[in-house]
């Protein structure tokens, strides 16, 4: 789990409901172990992206399938719930953090 590790202490940054909780892609976030400043890398506005032109193909595969509209729609908010959840776990398991120099 190299992304959640503090480039000061080497030591785990903090858990995922912490993560879950609190960090956000701008927010300076403390290190749990060493009380370091962190930033989320700036690699984390890509995971962003890709992730959401893959919800927008994702939702208009879910609109255009023929069914009961509220079918449809229960689906669609149900994949977007879903969608959010992994796109969090995936910024917490694969991108990493940066001093917050200056900030």
């Amino acid at each position: 789990m190299r992304a959640n590790q503090c480039p000061a202490c080497g030591r785990a940054v903090m858990s995922y409901g912490r993560f879950f909780k609190e960090a956000e892609p701008t927010k300076v976030s403390l290190c749990g172990s060493c009380g370091a400043r962190l930033r989320r890398r700036r690699e984390v506005f890509a995971l962003l992206a890709a992730m959401a032109v893959l919800a927008m193909a994702g939702t208009l595969g879910l609109m255009l399938w023929q069914t009961a509209f509220w079918l449809r729609l229960t689906c669609i908010a149900l994949f977007v719930a879903a969608w959010v959840l992994l796109t969090n776990y995936l910024g917490w398991r694969l991108v990493g953090w940066a001093p917050a120099e200056g900030e």
